[in-house]
């Protein structure tokens, strides 16, 4: 019974039988209902689901009560617990790299059709809109404190949105004297906030303000005190200025429909990987006391007699002592009581079952993160196929979350570049501003970021080449895949060097024109030998 119970329990014992009657009545209600679903687990009658009592609720109702514990949490096991630290930077690394860069790509089809845009307008285009983002890209320009580079800011976004579980981007007025009419200002999930901490409503939650029909309108953001005071006041920041275009960028990945704030990337894991991070210092710690104890002494009938002839003489307290022997080669023991020995201490650290036990947990662990066990360990030990597929594996994962942060972050923010040099005259885009579609069609892009890299260059190269010719897929896909670059800047560079040098020599490597070197077969020899190493060590 809970406190309730007990207090109507104190007043009237007949009005607290009635209440135990009807709960224990709903009680068979509901087992009696779950019995009847064709599913095992819904039903009560299994002794693990007896007890496992779970209720319907909203998104909200599930993420924001806990929200605050579980980003402090997933903080401080990015900051103390090297597998988690570890599994977020693994991610942060593959999915942003250096930052994601753009290569603009107009749809021409649509230009033409819509408005008559001839190829020389597209390419004046190109070059312009390619100018003006290196531009903004430069920390005095993109950051409104002038700290981070674009694509710096990238990094820490997304960053914060696997630790915090979400994060803002506002678009603010930029400091005068720059080329840009706005900057980006990054704001911490703790920050969004209902006003005075009021409870959470139809139209307000989680610091996120919304329409009667449900579409987030504003958010409340908690200004930080000055001089250490606990006062705050909160801002309202809306999330679209009147002519449409976005004020603020709520960054997040929704997993529940109707869910308004995120959960941190930790969040399942957080458990395990805490008893994880306990267990391991405590082998560490009993491995370090193994390994200081040298000897001890051994009496035939377990008298202590140190400890006793201390007490005895007073020149210490009893108990057990500690020897400070400095031990040297050669050296002899000597001065022993009757019956009394010497004894080696035998160390059983560190324990053979740690490393499998690790290993069966961090699989476990990579399989709520997206992460195979090697990637997430940096380990690997199998066949050349094993490792690929291991990295492959990954890399669906980090290519997901690429075009989340490329359509969420990146292509909103180049689109108001490109807004913003159009009303300043820079660059030229007719109908940008007035047509949605011609809108569309001049910010088509494609974001590339750092590749996956290879394990064997020479057959994944070969195999990128047949694709091409095959067409299969395009040079500029593979430039971006394989090597993570532009495929007209390296042309262009080519063609500069070739200038350089004085043409392309047939077979050149250096140039890659004219007649390829000749290409060896490709062998499965070294594969072979790695499956035949792992199965003679598994013997």
């Amino acid at each position: 019974m809970n406190l309730i119970d007990r207090a109507i329990g104190f007043i009237s014992p007949v009005r607290q039988v009635e209440r135990a009657r009807a709960r224990l009545q709903l009680r068979r209600i509901e087992v009696a209902a779950s019995a009847m679903s064709g599913y095992e687990a819904a039903k009560r009658e299994r002794a693990a689901l007896r007890y496992f009592n779970a209720s319907p609720r909203t998104a909200d109702e599930d993420v924001l009560p806990g929200l605050d514990a579980l980003r402090a949490r997933s903080r401080q096991m990015m900051m103390n617990a090297p597998i988690a630290r570890g599994a977020v930077q693994t991610a942060v690394t593959n999915v942003v790299g250096a930052g994601l860069r753009v290569s603009a790509q107009p749809d021409r089809a649509a230009l033409r059709t819509l408005a008559s845009v001839s190829e020389i307008q597209v390419g004046a285009f190109e070059d312009a809109a390619q100018r003006e983002w290196r531009l903004f890209n430069r920390k005095e320009h993109a950051d409104i404190h002038a700290r981070l580079s674009f694509r710096r800011m990238q990094d820490l976004v997304f960053r914060s949105v696997l630790v915090s579980g979400d994060c803002f981007v506002a678009v603010v007025q930029a400091r005068k004297g720059t080329p840009f009419d706005f900057a980006l200002q990054v704001i911490e999930a703790d920050r969004v906030c209902n006003p005075n901490y009021r409870s959470d409503t139809e139209t307000l939650a989680g610091g996120i303000e919304y329409d009667d029909a449900g579409t987030p309108v504003a958010i409340h953001v908690a200004e930080i005190p000055r001089g250490g005071g606990a006062k705050r006041n909160w801002r309202r920041l809306p999330m679209r200025a009147p002519d449409g275009a976005p004020r603020v960028l709520h960054l997040m990945q929704q997993e529940r429909i109707g869910q308004s704030r995120g959960v941190p990337y930790l969040a399942p894991v957080i458990g395990p990987l805490k008893d994880l991070d306990r267990y391991s210092e405590a082998e560490l710690t009993a491995a370090v006391l193994n390994a200081s104890i040298a000897i001890v002494s051994q009496n035939a009938d377990g008298a202590a007699d140190i400890a006793e002839n201390a007490a005895r003489t007073g020149q210490a307290q009893p108990g057990f002592l500690r020897a400070n022997i400095e031990f040297e080669p050669g050296m002899v023991l000597e001065g022993f009581a009757p019956n009394e020995g010497p004894k080696s201490f035998a160390a059983d650290r560190p324990n053979a079952g740690f490393d499998p036990f690790v290993q069966a947990v961090l699989r476990q662990v990579g399989v709520a993160l997206e992460l195979p066990f090697e990637v997430l360990v940096k380990h690997f030990t199998a066949s050349y196929s094993a490792a690929r597929a291991a990295l492959l594996q990954a890399w669906s994962f980090f290519r997901v979350r690429r075009e989340w942060l490329a359509e969420e972050l990146c292509q909103p923010v180049y689109e108001l570049v490109l807004r913003n040099a159009i009303l300043r005259g820079r660059v030229a885009a007719p109908g940008f501003l007035e047509d949605a579609a011609m809108r569309a069609a001049w910010s088509a892009t494609r974001w590339t970021g750092p590749s996956m890299g290879q394990i064997q260059p020479q057959t994944e190269i070969r195999a990128a080449r047949e694709a091409v010719e095959a067409r299969f897929a395009s040079r500029t896909r593979i430039a971006a895949e394989i090597f993570g670059d532009d495929w007209e800047a390296v042309e262009d560079e080519l063609a500069w060097e070739d200038e350089r040098i004085g043409g392309a020599r047939p077979g050149d490597p250096l140039t890659g024109r004219g007649a390829p070197p000749p290409v060896e077969q490709p062998s499965d020899a070294g594969d072979a030998e790695d499956e035949t190493e792992q199965e003679r060590n598994a013997a």
